[in-house]
């Protein structure tokens, strides 16, 4: 059975830039592994890896006109506006996405966004890139396969990651505010910084955070 979305059902033209919803999806056929790139802001961007998922992705897009192109194991989805008012059209955007969990995913996001959310507690997750900067960020990760690196360039107002208990993460932030990793203040950091906790460089499986442009607040834990 495929998953379900929160919101409204896809009706009227495919447009999307109306204020309706558009879905979007892609047969798994023979991929063994997937690359989602998301072009343009939104407001909001909800990523999930979903075990029940027969297809290899399936979206709904509000408030902005979807393309997409999917060639190999590429899905690429851009997003336009109408240029009326694209400041008041861009906070209406919203796009909800659920990946095969049965492959593994490189994700990556071009245009930044209010509120994100990435949960991939049901899959393996290659590698994620956001570049444009977030507001308001939650990465709940699984078991990492190797050294997965976690990119943000443009900064965070608020960033959220929560990983497998006993998973090394290395931090390295250019222009950070308050740290906390794993209940430990870090305390408020100016400029440039650098944590890497001794079983890093040993460890077979780990994540490898960078964040450029500055953030608030980083929490790091781990997750039950």
């Amino acid at each position: 059975m495929d998953g379900g979305f929160a919101g409204r059902d896809p009706e009227g033209p495919a447009a999307g830039d109306d204020g309706r919803s558009v879905e979007l999806s892609s047969p798994l056929a023979a991929a063994r592994r997937g690359r989602l790139e998301l072009r343009g802001g939104a407001a909001s961007v909800t990523i999930r890896a979903d075990a029940a998922l027969s297809l290899r992705y399936r979206a709904r897009v509000e408030g902005a006109r979807p393309e997409v192109e999917t060639s190999g194991d590429t899905t690429v989805i851009r997003l336009r506006w109408p240029l009326r008012n694209p400041g008041v059209e861009w906070r209406r955007r919203a796009v909800e996405v659920a990946l095969n969990a049965s492959i593994p995913w490189e994700v990556r996001i071009n245009g930044g966004a209010s509120e994100l959310r990435l949960d991939f507690v049901a899959g393996g997750l290659e590698a994620f890139e956001l570049l444009g900067g977030v507001g308001d960020g939650e990465l709940t990760l699984p078991s990492p396969r190797g050294n997965v690196v976690l990119r943000l360039l443009g900064g965070a107002r608020t960033l959220r990651v929560r990983r497998p208990a006993g998973v090394p993460v290395r931090l390295r932030l250019d222009g950070a505010g308050r740290v906390e990793l794993d209940r430990q203040r870090l305390g408020v950091v100016a400029g440039s910084m650098r944590f890497e906790p001794p079983s890093f460089a040993a460890a077979s499986e780990r994540y490898d955070l960078r964040v450029i442009g500055g953030v608030g607040k980083l929490t790091v834990d781990q997750r039950s």
